[in-house]
C-alpha cells in the first residue's frame, strides 16, 4: 500500500511540475494604451488566446489588474469590459489577436506580444503607428485614424495577401504596405506629413 502511495505522490509532483513549467513558458504580450475617453466611460477589449487555460489581463488606469476568462471551453475566445479608471490602460495576456475598437486610443504602446497575429486598431484617435516587439503579426487594421506617420510597417515577407490604399501623396514607407495584408485608411489628406525622404516619394 505504502508504494502505491509513494508512487501517487510522486506522479502528482511530477504533475505540478510540468504545469509550473507550462506556466512559465507562457509568453504573454504586454500592452500599454492611452486614450481620451473620459474617466467611468466603459471600454471592451477582445481578443483570441492562444491556449484554453490563457486568461486576459487588464488595468483599466487604477493600478489593479482585474482576470478576465474565456467564454466558453470549446474555443479561446475572451472579452474584458471595463470602465476606464485613468488615461493609461495595461493588456496582458498570450494572446493571437487583439481588437481595441472605438476606444479613443491615442497611442499605442507593445512592450512584447510574441504570439500575436492580427491587431485591430479600428476608429480610434492614433496619429502615428509603428510595428514593434510583434514579430509573428500578419493583419494591421487601422481605419478610422488620423494618422499621419508610419514607422516600420514593412511586414510582407509575414504576408503576401494584397491590399489597397488610395493616398494622394504616396511614400515609400507607404509603399511598402502594398503588397501586405494591412488595412489602412483609404483617404490621406494632402497636408499630412510623410516620412521619408523627398526623393524616395513615388
Amino acid at each position: 500500500m505504502r508504494k502505491y502511495l509513494l508512487l501517487f505522490f510522486v506522479m502528482f509532483a511530477s504533475v505540478l511540475s510540468l504545469s509550473a513549467q507550462d506556466d512559465a513558458s507562457v509568453e504573454n504580450a504586454v500592452i500599454t494604451i492611452k486614450t481620451n475617453k473620459a474617466v467611468d466611460t466603459e471600454l471592451t477589449i477582445e481578443g483570441e488566446a492562444i491556449d484554453s487555460k490563457d486568461v486576459l489581463t487588464v488595468d483599466w488606469g487604477d493600478g489593479v489588474e482585474k482576470t478576465y476568462f474565456q467564454s466558453n471551453f470549446w474555443n479561446t475566445y475572451v472579452s474584458a469590459t471595463g470602465k476606464l479608471k485613468g488615461e493609461t490602460v495595461k493588456i496582458s495576456g498570450n494572446l493571437k489577436t487583439l481588437e481595441i475598437k472605438g476606444a479613443g486610443v491615442t497611442s499605442f504602446g507593445c512592450a512584447s506580444a510574441p504570439n500575436l497575429e492580427e491587431l485591430n486598431l479600428s476608429d480610434n484617435a492614433l496619429t502615428a503607428f509603428t510595428v514593434s516587439n510583434m514579430p509573428k503579426l500578419k493583419i494591421l487594421k487601422l481605419q478610422k485614424n488620423a494618422i499621419s506617420f508610419y514607422g516600420d510597417l514593412n511586414i510582407q515577407e509575414r504576408s503576401q495577401s494584397s491590399m489597397s490604399a488610395t493616398t494622394s501623396s504616396t511614400c515609400m514607407t507607404c509603399q511598402s504596405l502594398r503588397s501586405s495584408n494591412i488595412s489602412m485608411p483609404t483617404t490621406t489628406p494632402t497636408s499630412q506629413p510623410c516620412s521619408s525622404p523627398t526623393a524616395a516619394r513615388t
